[in-house]
C-alpha cells in the first residue's frame, strides 16, 4: 500500500513539475513575442521620424511677423505619441488626449487606435519632452515612457 501511495505522489509530483516547466516556456515566449513587438515599432517610429525630417527640411519655409502668441503651423513639427495596451474606452487615454489636445500652441491633434494601439498625432511648436512635462502627474499616472526621440514619444499603459 505504500509503495502505491509513494507511486501515486511521484507521479503527481513529475505531473506538477512539467506542467511549471511548460507555464514558464509559454511566459518566457509571450515576453520574446511583446519584446520583438516593442523593437519593431520603435525600428517604424524611427523611419518615420527619418521621413518627417527629410519632409522639414524639403518642405520647410520660413515666416515673417507672425504673432508670437499663434502657433506657426509652417514652422510647427509633427509630433507622435504612441501608446501601447490601452484601449478607445480607456478613460485615463481619453484624458490624456484631451489634455494634448487643449494645450496651447498644439494644433490639428487626431488620435487613432489599432488593436491595444493607440496614437496621437499633432502639430506643435516646442518640444515633445516638454509637452509630457506639462501634464499632470494625476494624468500621467497610468503610463510609463518606454523612449522619446525628436518627435516621437513612446508610452505604456500600466493596466
Amino acid at each position: 500500500m505504500k509503495k502505491y501511495i509513494f507511486l501515486i505522489t511521484l507521479f503527481f509530483s513529475f505531473t506538477l513539475i512539467y506542467s511549471q516547466k511548460k507555464t514558464s516556456e509559454k511566459i518566457n515566449n509571450v515576453n520574446q513575442q511583446a519584446n520583438e513587438t516593442t523593437d519593431a515599432l520603435e525600428e517604424v517610429s524611427n523611419t518615420a521620424d527619418r521621413v518627417l525630417n527629410f519632409g522639414k527640411k524639403i518642405f520647410s519655409k520660413k515666416t515673417e511677423n507672425k504673432n508670437s502668441d499663434e502657433l506657426d503651423i509652417e514652422n510647427s513639427s509633427a509630433y507622435t505619441i504612441f501608446i501601447n495596451g490601452v484601449d478607445y474606452e480607456n478613460h485615463s487615454f481619453k484624458q490624456i488626449f484631451e489634455k494634448i489636445k487643449k494645450t496651447k500652441n498644439v494644433k490639428e491633434a487626431k488620435k487613432t487606435l489599432k488593436g491595444k494601439n493607440a496614437e496621437i498625432n499633432f502639430n506643435f511648436n516646442d518640444n515633445i519632452s516638454e509637452l509630457w512635462d506639462s501634464i499632470d502627474d494625476d494624468l500621467k499616472k497610468d503610463f510609463k515612457v518606454k523612449k522619446i526621440t525628436e518627435n516621437t514619444l513612446y508610452i505604456v499603459f500600466k493596466n
